[in-house]
């Protein structure tokens, strides 16, 4: 009897010594964002709860700063099961879900107050929208809102006219706005910006303020638009076929805690824009207005090319749907 109580006990310490030495899942994850910036601190603060709650059975493995590709090298990394998750702009998002890029159609938004309306009323068809095309989408981000910096003051449309201003190489969006404000750009991949800033292959670009401050963008130009252009989103996303292989009690640490950096990625994110804008001009950038003549001129442009994208990128019951909750909205706060 003493026998089998001793190779019962061996048994289970083999068993316990196993589950204790088993590798951890690591999660590979990729970003564009540079070390040290808004994003990244909250990456690795993401990565240090995930692996603490999970007692080490989940390892966060981040790829910062492009290191990984941009994010369509990204997109095809995950899918070929290289890389198990990133951190998406809107373009990325597009990539996969061309609707998405709806949210960031010029001039749809005026304030964060409409965008969370929005979002939150959205949010649940997206993700659906996702997981269809292969990917869970694990919180949602933003960028903010984007405006234009340039070398010389871009007050009107004729002065948009007039500069040699970046577009973002292969993004619908930016090439519709192009078209549809009589703007010939520079189509360039988004880490040649700042050389080509350098260099005067181009005097303006277009970014969130933090994302210009982190990029060095606005060091190369004098000028910042007051003009809210569009709003910038964004989302981490994991492939369905990485995240099918996780456990379920590891997957609902991962969905807890992703959710609640989003929450403090975007609480953080639009207040260090405003930071990023006040930083900027204490060091001589200067913000320029446009005329009210010239705001409503780019607003109907801009409508024209909401509706100039309508069955290229979304449908236009989806548009009518998401003009409608921001229409309702602005009613109610009347």
């Amino acid at each position: 009897m003493k026998k089998s109580i001793s190779l019962f006990a061996a048994v289970l310490v083999w068993m316990a010594a196993g589950v204790a030495h088993a590798d951890p899942i690591v999660v590979k994850f990729a970003t564009l964002a540079p070390e040290g910036s808004t994003w990244m601190k909250v990456l690795n603060s993401l990565k240090k709860r995930i692996e603490e709650k999970s007692g080490g059975r989940l390892q966060l493995k981040i790829y910062a700063g492009a290191v990984a590709g941009d994010e369509k090298d990204v997109i095809r990394k995950m899918r070929a099961g290289q890389l198990d998750a990133a951190g998406f702009t809107g373009m990325g998002m597009g990539d996969i879900l061309p609707s998405i890029r709806l949210l960031e159609l010029p001039m749809l938004f005026k304030d964060y107050d409409e965008v969370d309306h929005v979002v939150q009323n959205m949010a649940s068809y997206y993700e659906s929208e996702f997981e269809k095309k292969g990917f869970v989408m694990l919180g949602w981000g933003e960028s903010g809102f984007v405006h234009i910096y340039s070398s010389k003051p871009v007050a009107s449309k004729k002065d948009l006219m007039g500069v040699k201003i970046w577009a973002w190489k292969g993004d619908p969006v930016a090439k519709a706005l192009a078209e549809g404000y009589g703007v010939v750009p520079k189509y360039l991949a988004l880490p040649d910006v700042l050389t080509s800033l350098q260099t005067g292959l181009i005097d303006a670009c277009y970014a969130p303020p933090l994302a210009a401050l982190a990029l060095q963008w606005w060091s190369k130009v004098k000028y910042i638009s007051a003009l809210r252009l569009a709003y910038g989103t964004g989302g981490t996303l994991v492939s369905k076929a990485s995240w099918d292989k996780i456990p379920p009690d590891l997957q609902k640490i991962i969905r807890e805690e992703s959710q609640a950096a989003s929450k403090v990625l975007i609480k953080l994110t639009r207040v260090d824009n405003q930071k990023a804008i006040e930083s900027m001009k204490k060091q001589g950038m200067q913000v320029v207005d446009l005329p009210p003549n010239e705001n409503d001129e780019i607003r109907k442009l801009s409508e024209k090319v909401q509706n100039d994208l309508v069955g290229q990128m979304y449908s236009k019951e989806l548009l009518d749907r998401v003009r409608g909750l921001v229409a309702d909205f602005r009613k109610g706060k009347k």
